[in-house]
């Protein structure tokens, strides 16, 4: 009997023994998207059955995330590990902790299958397994996470903060919102091309060309010319030839257009020129067109020009015979006496012309009767003050009135 009972016992022993079971938990180096703070975040861990189980055993496990189940997809049901076998499965964990770092640990707990020889198994509880640790982003850790952070979270995290030249979510927005939210706008005194113009922004980009102006800073070319915004330092047109800004005849020729009697030259100046029937200074010996009439025109002027004064214009003269140069100093001859006479005649014709005119032969006649009565008046004078002033006496011979103190008689020259 006493033997009996020491046999069971020992069977006891060895069943309880084998249906023991036991399991270990890795957790590999992973690469992970980095979360943002709370949120969750899947990694992969490893659960393996010892070595030396006699039962196979399912496991479920538990993180600050919540309860799992082991299993390579982490649905449905556990997976069943045999002796040795691992098994891969994921869980999660939130993304909760201090500075951007999450420790939590995670607890694997394991049932055992009782078939076969796992008899009274021995259940060694939940394990639980410290170390995991993960990164996570957060409002204030230095950047701008897109999705989870925008211009609006600038009082928390500074790198969401708009630049100068834009705003955050701006009313009427110049453009399309950045990752962040930020946009340009109009007023903010930057131009931006791809939406701002002269039409709808003329604060940033500046007045259209036409617009009134009172500096360069008013405009959009920044020119402003004579009140006028322009993209160039001068405008066709406007009534202004802005030579000090380039306009000349050449590239605005309604506003420097030169006058009839020029022409516009390549450098853009207004110049005279040969042929405008104008006979401006230094064309009079070089433009017969202008101005005519001087040796070397190619024109003979019978009036002034001969063979023999301009040859280059009259021709070479032809040497005349005896009889044709006799004949022309006839004439010539002639002519100048024909001249000298109508001279003359010119004279005697002004002469009198002028004596003939009434008041002028009135005068003359005058003139000359003053001037005879005159000369009468002043001799007759004289000859009574020669009497009065000599004393006279007779001649003893002749009786001729001889001065006093005459010693001959003037008359008959005898002496007194």
């Amino acid at each position: 009997m006493n033997k009996f009972i020491c046999i069971s016992f020992l069977l006891l022993l060895t069943l309880s023994s084998v249906s023991a079971y036991d399991f270990s938990f890795e957790f590999p180096a992973q690469r992970y998207a980095k979360p943002y703070q709370n949120e969750l975040i899947q990694l992969e861990g490893r659960l393996i059955a010892a070595s030396d189980n006699t039962c196979d055993i399912v496991c479920n496990y538990q993180t600050s995330a919540g309860p799992g189940i082991v299993s390579p997809t982490g649905q449905g049901n556990p997976a069943r590990l045999s002796k040795g076998m691992p098994a891969e499965f994921p869980f999660s964990i939130r993304a909760d902790g201090s500075g951007g770092t999450a420790t939590t640990p995670i607890t694997i707990s394991c049932d055992a299958i009782t078939e076969g020889l796992c008899i009274f198994p021995q259940n060694p509880g939940a394990k639980t397994y410290q170390g995991i640790s993960i990164q996570y982003s957060y409002g204030g850790d230095g950047v701008c996470d897109i999705g989870h952070e925008d211009c609006a979270s600038a009082s928390i995290e500074p790198a969401c903060a708009c630049s100068r030249d834009t705003t955050c979510h701006p009313s009427t927005p110049s453009g399309q919102e950045d990752q962040r939210g930020c946009a340009p706008f109009c007023g903010n005194g930057v131009v931006e091309r791809q939406y701002e113009n002269c039409n709808n922004c003329p604060g940033d980009v500046g007045k259209c060309d036409g617009e009134y102006c009172t500096s360069t800073r008013d405009c959009e070319g920044r020119f402003c010319v004579h009140t006028k915004c322009s993209h160039a330092p001068y405008i066709n047109g406007d009534s202004y030839c802005d030579n000090n800004a380039g306009e000349n005849c050449r590239n605005s020729v309604q506003d420097c257009g030169c006058s009839a009697t020029q022409q516009c030259n390549s450098a853009g100046r207004c110049e005279t020129f040969c042929g405008n029937n104008v006979c401006e200074p230094g064309e009079e010996h070089v433009c017969p067109q202008d101005c005519p009439g001087y040796c070397g025109d190619s024109r003979c002027d019978k009036d002034k020009e001969t063979c023999g004064s301009c040859p280059q214009d009259c021709g070479v003269c032809q040497k005349a015979s005896k009889e044709e140069e006799l004949a022309k100093n006839v004439a010539a001859e002639q002519g100048r006496q024909a001249q000298a006479e109508k001279t003359n005649q010119e004279r005697i014709a002004k002469i009198k012309g002028t004596l003939t005119r009434p008041p002028v032969l009135l005068a003359i006649v005058g003139g000359i009767g003053i001037i005879v009565w005159l000369i009468i008046h002043l001799r007759k004078r004289k000859h009574k003050k020669g009497e009065k002033a000599v004393a006279h006496r007779k001649c003893h011979k002749c009786q001729g009135k001889v001065e006093a103190d005459s010693k001959f008689c003037h008359h008959c020259g005898a002496k007194t």
